[in-house]
């Protein structure tokens, strides 16, 4: 489905910003719904916190895009602030730096 949003060009977003939602996706692969036997019998400690922020990042552009009608002020939560644009800009650059 990511290909064909790319391809068909149904959200206003740069090239570079889908690997992104590929990240997105592979997050959202690693939660699942399930009754544990333990309390610690999940996956929730393996999400660091620059997952998170890269889902929220993520969330609030796709959302926020001039193709969707959506209410901002809905989704305000989601807009990442100076200080944590910050941190996935460095992460950004360290993954290029990987490449």
């Amino acid at each position: 489905m990511i290909k064909k949003i790319e391809s068909k060009n149904l959200i206003d977003i740069q090239h570079k910003g889908f690997p992104y939602i590929k990240r997105l996706k592979r997050l959202r692969n690693r939660v699942h719904l399930q009754i544990n036997e333990h309390p610690n019998d999940t996956d929730w400690n393996t999400f660091k916190e620059i997952d998170y922020l890269w889902m929220k990042y993520t969330l609030h552009r796709i959302l926020t895009n001039s193709k969707f009608q959506n209410d901002v002020n809905i989704i305000s939560f989601l807009k990442v602030t100076k200080e944590e644009l910050n941190i996935l800009l460095a992460d950004q650059k360290q993954d290029e730096q990987n490449e």
